[in-house]
């Protein structure tokens, strides 16, 4: 089971990149403990806000699986506990709090 944090941009920030071009990046960042302190859902929500995103949790049970889609606006997973194997553009990662 995996806990996952979904955070988007503010709704004012997604229709201003609505108005761009879309070009995905797909960029894997580790938690820095030392930094951002000990990983929970409390810590994982502050960094994010600090960032400018809102966060809402969802967990997930194993094997779930998403259709392909996409996001008119900035957008970053993040997870507390378990795996989830994300593929974009082409590309696969497995995110895990590690």
């Amino acid at each position: 089971m995996s806990l996952l944090h979904l955070a988007s941009a503010p709704a004012a920030a997604c229709a201003k990149l609505a108005r761009r071009p879309t070009t995905m990046v797909l960029k894997v960042t580790k938690w820095d403990a030392a930094k951002d302190g000990k990983l929970s859902r409390s810590s994982m929500t502050q960094r994010l806000a600090k960032e400018g995103f809102r966060a809402t949790s969802y967990t997930f049970g194993p094997g779930s699986v998403f259709p392909d889609h996409s996001h008119g606006c900035d957008k970053k997973d993040a997870i507390i506990s378990g795996r989830f194997m994300f593929r974009a553009e082409g590309e696969e990662v497995i995110l895990e709090p590690v």
